[in-house]
């Protein structure tokens, strides 16, 4: 009799395991449905002016389903760039990896993942966009823009330090500020912090030479030479000295 019975409750389990999963699997398949829509409409329109009720029309899903996922129309934008943002990481890690497998040295490296970075951030322009004007009123999208700014920055300065032994100097620093510099002259050209959507009109394959350039020769050049604050203070008064006599000459 229990054997029966066990025999009863495993056949119920598997039963409800089995139902179980086309139900997660058609629950996930709308959710994507969802974001998949609104990320249409932001990218054709520009902006964030949509409706929950487009979504359920294209997304193919009903408003009951939407608002079980999400609270209100915001949350479903922060999903939207949410998604964005851990699609630029999943490419950007890509990149550095297959670069990182070709380069032998720190002149191969640089230009190729300068193209490669500057690639994804061209792709994913319009949505870093909106991410960085929705980042400056709304405390969650701006947390969570600024981690994965501190994700992608090291996993990029780790690799240029990859050829630590051929960057001159503080290699940590001269990495982060190269990437920095990268970052900020990319972001520029495609006004990413700007609501106008024109980009700067210069040659985009000029623009990674020229980048490609600057960011190898910083890295690689030695810092100038500097005179030391001991020497300055010591060679004071003997300028001082030389201004006093030639102002008694002139007297």
């Amino acid at each position: 009799m229990e054997h029966q019975k066990a025999k009863m409750g495993g056949a119920v389990a598997s039963r409800s395991h089995a139902a179980g999963a086309p139900t997660q699997s058609r629950s996930l398949a709308s959710l994507k449905r969802m974001i998949a829509a609104a990320r249409g409409f932001m990218l054709e329109r520009g902006n964030e002016e949509f409706t929950l009720q487009e979504v359920s029309r294209v997304g193919k899903v009903s408003i009951g389903s939407i608002y079980h996922r999400f609270a209100s129309k915001e949350e479903l934008v922060r999903a939207v760039i949410a998604a964005e943002l851990k699609l630029i990481a999943d490419e950007e890690t890509d990149v550095i990896g297959k670069v990182l497998a070709s380069s032998g040295t720190l002149a191969e490296y640089v230009p190729h993942y300068v193209a490669g970075y500057a690639a994804i951030l061209r792709k994913h322009s319009l949505m870093l966009r909106l991410a960085m004007q929705r980042a400056s009123f709304d405390a969650q999208v701006s947390g969570s823009g600024d981690r994965r700014a501190l994700e992608a920055a090291t996993e990029a300065i780790n690799a240029l330090l990859s050829f630590r032994s051929e960057i001159s100097g503080d290699a940590t620093t001269k990495s982060r500020m190269i990437f920095q510099t990268i970052f900020a002259t990319i972001a520029r050209h495609l006004s990413l912090d700007s609501r106008d959507q024109l980009a700067m009109q210069e040659d985009w394959q000029l623009l990674m030479q020229e980048l490609s350039c600057m960011a190898l020769s910083y890295l690689i050049s030695p810092r100038p030479a500097t005179k030391s604050a001991a020497h300055r203070s010591a060679t004071m008064p003997q300028r001082a000295k030389k201004t006093r006599g030639s102002s008694h000459v002139a007297d």
